[in-house]
C-alpha cells in the first residue's frame, strides 16, 4: 500500500513538473539558419529577444522566416487508427465483394474474397488513419515570410504573451 501511494505521489509530481515547463519554439531566419528550442523573451522595437543555448540572442524581426511551436498538442493517433481500421475494413469488404461478382473469369468463394479485402482495407486504413491522427497533434507553424513588419510584430507579441501565460498556469 505504501508503495502504491509513493508511486501515485511521484506520478502527480511529474505531471505538475511537466505543466510548469517552458513553451519552446523553433525560429527560422535569414537563409536557412535555425534557432532550435528557444524561449521567447521579449520584443523591443524591431528585435525579438530569445533565450537559446543559455544566452539571450537578438533577432531582427524582418529576418525571421517562420516560428514553430515545439509543444505537442494531444495526439489523435489512436482515434485515427480506429477510424481508419473501420473505414478501411468497410471499403475493403465492399471492394472484395464487388470484385468477386464483377469478374466472370475469376470466381472464388465470396467469403474469402471479402475476408481478404476486409483485412487489407483494415491494415491500409489503420496505417493511414494513424498517420493522419498523429499529424494532427503537431505544434503550430507560423510563416512570417509574406507578412509585413507590423503583422510580424503583432504575431510575435501574441506568441510571447501565450508563452508567458502558460508559465503562470
Amino acid at each position: 500500500m505504501k508503495k502504491m501511494i509513493l508511486i501515485l505521489l511521484v506520478l502527480l509530481a511529474s505531471t505538475v513538473a511537466l505543466r510548469a515547463q517552458v513553451h519552446s519554439w523553433e525560429i527560422g531566419y535569414t537563409g536557412r539558419q535555425i534557432y532550435p528550442n528557444v524561449i521567447l523573451e521579449k520584443l523591443a522595437e524591431d528585435t525579438l529577444y530569445v533565450q537559446a543555448y543559455g544566452d539571450t540572442h537578438a533577432i531582427p524581426i524582418d529576418s525571421i522566416r517562420y516560428v514553430k511551436s515545439l509543444e505537442r498538442k494531444s495526439s489523435y493517433a489512436g482515434v485515427g487508427l480506429v477510424v481508419g481500421v473501420i473505414l478501411g475494413g468497410t471499403a475493403g469488404y465492399i471492394v472484395g465483394r464487388t470484385a468477386n461478382t464483377a469478374s466472370p473469369l475469376y470466381k472464388s468463394e465470396e467469403d474469402i474474397t471479402s475476408f481478404y479485402g476486409t483485412v487489407i482495407g483494415m491494415v491500409g486504413g489503420g496505417v493511414l488513419g494513424y498517420g493522419v491522427g498523429h499529424g494532427l497533434g503537431l505544434g503550430a507553424y507560423y510563416n512570417l515570410k509574406k507578412r509585413d513588419h507590423e503583422q510580424r510584430k503583432t504575431l510575435l507579441r501574441l506568441l510571447i504573451a501565450q508563452s508567458q501565460d502558460r508559465l503562470k498556469r
